[in-house]
C-alpha cells in the first residue's frame, strides 16, 4: 500500500498519486452506495473465491465483476486538487453524508474513501477519509456510484452452451404434459409431434442464450412452496444439465418466481413478458398449437 502525499505536488495540484494496490493482498472490500441504501455491502476473499455479503445472505461474487472493480484499486491519481478546505467540499457534492463510500482492507492495507454523487463519466471527485481535500480523479470511478450487490451475484440462468445442448424437455405440471426435444447428429427431433424441430429449436436456444437476470428475490423458499410450482424445463448437454422451475403465485407482483439448478442461490422475479416470456412462453403457445391441431 501507498498513501502518498508528495507536498510538493500537492502545491503543483496534477498527477498526484492517491491510491497504489497490490489488489493480490486486498481481503475484503466494503461499499455503501445509494442503491442499496448505503448499507454494507461486503466483498469477502475466501482463498480463491469471493462471497459478497449484505444484511443476513451471503453467495458467491462473480468473478469478472469483481475483477472489474478491483482493476480500479491498481493505481488512483488525481488530476487536480479542487479544494483546500472541507468546508467547501460541498460544491462538489461532500456536504451531505450520501455519497459512495469504499473501504479496502487487507495484508497492511487500510483505504478509506468517498466518491461524490456528482461524478460524471468526465470526471470524479474523491475525498479520503481521514482528509479534507476533494481531488478529482478519472471519470472510470464514477463506477463505483454504480455499484449494487445484485451486480456482483451470479446473474446467469442457466451458463450452459447452448451449442452442447443435446435434449430439451418442457413440463407443464397441472397438465402433466409433456414435450421433448432431442438433437441427434446436427438435427433436432420430437417422436411425439409432427412439426419442424431444427429451426424451432435452433431460434429457441438462440433466444435463451447468455440468459441474465438482475430481479432477485429473497422471501421465497422453492421447498416450502412446492404446490406453486407450474412450469418446467431440463437443459441437458454434452457436458452438464440444468433444471429451470417457474412457481407461480398470484398475490406476488410480479407473479413468476424462476430458480435454476446451476445457480442455486438465486430465485429470479418476472412479469409475463421478461424471463419467463423467454423460457417458457415458446413452449406454452407450441402446446396451444398442438392442441389445436389435433381437436380439427
Amino acid at each position: 500500500m501507498y498513501f502518498l502525499f508528495n507536498q510538493e505536488k500537492k502545491k503543483q495540484g496534477v498527477n498526484l498519486q492517491l491510491i497504489k494496490l497490490d489488489t493480490t493482498n486486498i481481503q475484503s472490500i466494503i461499499l455503501n452506495t445509494k442503491i442499496d441504501n448505503y448499507q454494507d455491502v461486503r466483498l469477502q476473499r475466501v482463498q480463491k473465491k469471493w462471497l459478497i455479503s449484505k444484511d443476513n445472505f451471503t453467495t458467491q461474487a462473480f468473478a469478472q465483476q469483481v475483477d472489474s472493480l478491483l482493476a480500479l484499486f491498481t493505481d488512483i491519481e488525481a488530476h487536480h486538487v479542487r479544494t483546500p478546505s472541507k468546508n467547501k467540499s460541498s460544491n462538489y457534492g461532500f456536504g451531505h453524508s450520501s455519497n459512495t463510500r469504499v473501504r479496502i482492507l487487507g495484508d497492511l492495507i487500510h483505504e478509506d474513501f468517498y466518491i461524490s454523487d456528482l461524478t460524471t463519466t468526465q470526471k470524479a471527485y474523491m475525498r479520503l477519509a481521514n482528509e479534507k481535500e476533494v481531488f478529482e480523479v478519472s471519470g472510470i470511478f464514477h463506477q463505483l456510484n454504480n455499484q449494487s450487490f445484485n451486480k456482483f451475484r451470479d446473474q446467469r440462468v442457466h451458463g450452459l452452451d447452448i451449442e452442447n445442448i443435446r435434449t430439451l424437455q418442457f413440463s407443464e405440471m397441472k397438465d402433466s404434459i409433456q414435450l421433448l426435444f432431442h438433437k441427434s447428429g446436427d438435427d433436432w427431433q420430437n417422436n411425439d409431434l409432427n412439426l419442424e424441430a431444427d429451426s424451432l429449436m435452433d431460434n429457441y436456444l438462440k433466444q435463451i442464450e447468455s440468459l441474465k437476470s438482475n430481479h432477485f428475490i429473497y422471501d421465497f423458499d422453492p421447498l416450502t412452496h412446492q404446490d406453486f410450482l407450474d412450469l418446467q424445463l431440463i437443459l441437458e448437454s454434452e457436458y452438464k444439465s440444468c433444471e429451470i422451475k417457474c412457481y407461480r403465485d398470484s398475490l406476488r407482483t410480479p407473479e413468476f418466481i424462476i430458480t435454476t439448478s446451476t445457480n442455486t442461490d438465486a430465485c429470479f422475479a418476472s412479469d409475463s413478458t421478461a424471463l419467463f416470456s423467454k423460457i417458457f412462453k415458446p413452449f406454452l403457445e407450441l402446446k396451444e398449437e398442438v392442441q389445436s391441431i389435433d381437436h380439427d
